[in-house]
């Protein structure tokens, strides 16, 4: 059979406002079949199946309706587009879409050569694509590009495309950037690219687009943002890692499970309550949330948790678990050479290194981060500041039940308050009378000066008992000193040492 294109065409055109339904069979076709306003193009499932002869000449695309988008209100339904790739050298879509208000359901396209299942491009306008499958397609599954907007790609599958992702958002220079499109409840599989992609183009990033509830597996090298503004990925399940580039600004990843390496460049980027199995999370933008992460293991490659980075100063981790469960797993939380950022409420246990670890990258030191509210448990060092850390508060935190509770180098780091690191304390004693010094043990973590000991006499002796000093001073004791003999009435005094 050959030419039913010009069959089918005759046929929309017929069909005014209403429906051109296909039979079940084979319909090939050697020229564009052209959607117009208005009329919805349904086949009888896969059993309808469009296709192109063995070496067909080359088209745009099986279905395209106008390139200006003046056709609207315009369906495609329940059939099978088949690219008889095997057999032909030219290139050719799956479906184009220009225009606005379109649907694109239920269609199966395969087996494309040099081209993608599926795109909703430029003029596109409230398009939806749901519960279609694309496999075997030589460039990207399911695209939407060039400045389409409310374009929403529901419960569609996407297996083995060749091409730069699976399922794609991107702009090309001298177009558009893309607005508020959407991939939910979709599954990506066996990707040679991306699973997922949001994109742009230098100066057209795309904006409000959003990833929602999907999943992938031979995932290809993950799911990608880069080039855009205000993105959203949520309560997708991964197999594989989210990245997204220093062009992604102001990105949210919420309620997303994920293994391998994570990083985030992009500025203002929120993590929230996600799961990372196996894997890392590397963050290097500025001004970035990670909340309520859980993580479950490193991997053999690389041996923390969780990373801040310069140049991500000025961000925030809070109320995340980390679990370091294999012998590599050195560090829970790591502040490198990152600034002014905050690290509260978190659990770290199990990193043979250090469960909170504050030290310089590149010759950019940490400092004027507050650490405060933490548990670390079981780890080489609970909480250590190195190299040439200073400035930083490390305040309220648990460091009890680790091989080294805390470690800090800064001489203008304070640290207070901290569970198992006793920093400040208390008490009395007294010089006897015969005697002109008693020895006080302070019970602090570390070794005090002089100029943190403060000492109060309780009363007035029977023997005016001169200079009152403190000398011998220890990790362990100090020593109180009177210039005189007390007397009968023996020199009481209080003590306090608090050492910031």
């Amino acid at each position: 059979m050959s030419a039913d294109n010009v069959d089918i065409n005759a046929a929309i055109a017929a069909a005014g406002a209403g429906k051109m339904e296909l039979s079940e069979g084979d319909f090939t076709v050697v020229a564009q079949i052209t959607p117009v306003s208005g009329v919805t193009i349904e086949g009888q499932g896969n059993s309808t199946k469009i296709t192109m002869p063995n070496a067909g000449d080359a088209i745009d695309a099986f279905f395209e309706d106008a390139t200006a988008g003046t056709a609207t209100d315009w369906a495609i339904k329940n059939l099978q587009i088949d690219g008889n790739k095997a057999n032909v050298t030219t290139s050719c879509r799956g479906i184009t879409v220009w225009g606005s208000h379109v649907l694109i359901e239920n269609v199966w396209v395969h087996d494309i050569n040099g081209q993608d299942g599926i795109v909703v491009s430029a003029t596109a306008n409230l398009v939806n694509v749901v519960g279609c499958y694309v496999k075997d397609v030589d460039d990207m599954g399911i695209e939407v590009i060039d400045g389409a907007t409310d374009v929403t790609v529901r419960g569609c599958t996407v297996d083995g495309a060749l091409g730069a992702a699976n399922f794609s958002i991107h702009s090309h220079t001298g177009t558009a950037a893309v607005t508020r499109a959407r991939f939910i409840d979709c599954h990506s599989l066996n990707a040679t690219g991306r699973s997922y992609r949001i994109s742009g183009f230098t100066g057209l990033e795309s904006v409000n687009c959003s990833i929602i509830n999907c999943d992938d597996f031979n995932p290809g090298t993950g799911l990608y943002v880069d080039l855009s503004n205000d993105s959203l990925v949520s309560g997708c399940s991964l197999t594989s890692r989210i990245t997204s580039a220093a062009t992604a600004t102001r990105l949210r990843i919420v309620s997303c499970s994920m293994s391998g390496d994570c990083n985030s460049y992009g500025s203002y980027a929120t993590w929230q309550n996600c799961v990372i199995n196996g894997g890392v999370l590397s963050v290097l933008g500025d001004h970035s949330s990670v909340i309520g992460l859980t993580h479950n293991g490193t991997n053999a490659v690389n041996n923390f948790g969780l990373a801040i980075f310069t140049p991500g100063h000025y961000s925030s981790v809070s109320g995340c678990v980390l679990y370091g469960e294999d012998a590599g797993a050195r560090y829970g939380i790591w502040l490198r050479g990152a600034q002014n950022c905050t690290v509260d409420g978190n659990v770290v246990e199990g990193w043979t290194g250090s469960g909170i670890r504050l030290n310089t990258q590149t010759a950019v030191n940490p400092t004027g981060n507050v650490v405060s509210g933490n548990r670390a448990e079981g780890c080489g060092i609970g909480i250590s500041e190195e190299a040439s850390g200073d400035n930083n508060f490390i305040t309220g935190n648990d460091v009890t039940g680790n091989t080294t509770p805390l470690a800090k180098v800064g001489a203008s780091t304070i640290v207070r308050n901290n569970k198992g690191w006793v920093t400040e304390n208390s008490g009395t004693g007294s010089i006897a009378s015969g005697a002109t010094a008693a020895t006080i043990t302070h019970g602090l973590s570390v070794t005090p000066t002089v100029d943190d000991i403060m000492v109060t006499l309780a009363e007035n002796p029977t023997n005016t008992p001169g200079a009152i000093w403190v000398d011998t001073i220890t990790s362990t004791q100090f020593n109180v000193n009177c210039e005189n003999d007390p007397g009968a009435s023996n020199l009481d005094f209080g003590w306090r040492a608090v050492v910031l």
